[in-house]
């Protein structure tokens, strides 16, 4: 998580910028180990590891989220998808592509739909297992904007940034050009948006992740209902 301050260069404000910094960062870390279903001891790991916990409010606010996403993009954004990311990364372990079969089988635990949400109790389905990475970064950089906001003076500006994929600015008038990239040339841009104060951005494309079988090279990027 990177976050740029922008004040009068003040000791006071200086001092109130940092203080704030060291907070979100701190609250940055402690979501990481939440949401990133990548690492092996984070709380959504568990949860896929065991199908079903009991979520400290943090991880269930997230799996809220995401339901909440799932149901606004009519599906389309699902993290559910999770098995077949996995699938996708024992193929190019392997070295040997998927075949139908196996698709349509792991499609049969995919849907979130099939995810309970009692209380604080969240169940998944047999063999099921959640993927927030189309989501826990804005996620978080969300949470520590609110702890940022707080601390900006009237004339402060704010920039957050995450892995260069998620991004919100804060403040007063401030302005950054953000670039996209082509996906299959990532030094060739297709367009450059003006990111005003209190703009929010999330960019996904097969330029950071991708899986190669056999020579061929296939984007993360996933299609829940295909």
């Amino acid at each position: 998580l990177n976050i740029q301050f922008i004040h009068d260069g003040s000791a006071e404000a200086r001092a109130r910028a940092q203080s704030a910094i060291d907070v979100a960062l701190l609250r940055a870390k402690a979501d990481d180990a939440i949401v990133n279903s990548w690492r092996a001891d984070s709380e959504l790991a568990r949860l896929n590891a065991d199908g079903q916990i009991t979520a400290s409010p943090d991880l269930l606010a997230a799996v809220n989220s995401a339901r909440d996403y799932w149901t606004m993009t009519g599906g389309l954004f699902d993290p559910s998808v999770g098995p077949l990311i996995k699938a996708w990364k024992k193929a190019q372990e392997e070295q040997r592509l998927l075949i139908d079969a196996q698709v349509e089988e792991l499609r049969n635990v995919i849907g979130f739909s099939g995810v309970t949400i009692d209380g604080a109790k969240i169940t998944l389905p047999k063999g099921g297992a959640l993927d927030l990475g189309g989501m826990n970064k804005g996620w978080i950089i969300d949470r520590c904007a609110e702890i940022i906001a707080r601390s900006l003076g009237e004339y402060d500006a704010a920039t957050l940034g995450y892995g260069g994929s998620s991004m919100r600015t804060l403040g007063h008038n401030s302005v950054d050009n953000i670039p996209i990239r082509h996906p299959a040339d990532p030094k060739r841009i297709v367009q450059i948006i003006e990111f005003r104060a209190g703009n929010g951005m999330g960019i996904s494309s097969g330029i950071g992740q991708t899986f190669t079988v056999n020579g061929m090279v296939y984007s993360h990027l996933i299609n829940p209902l295909t």
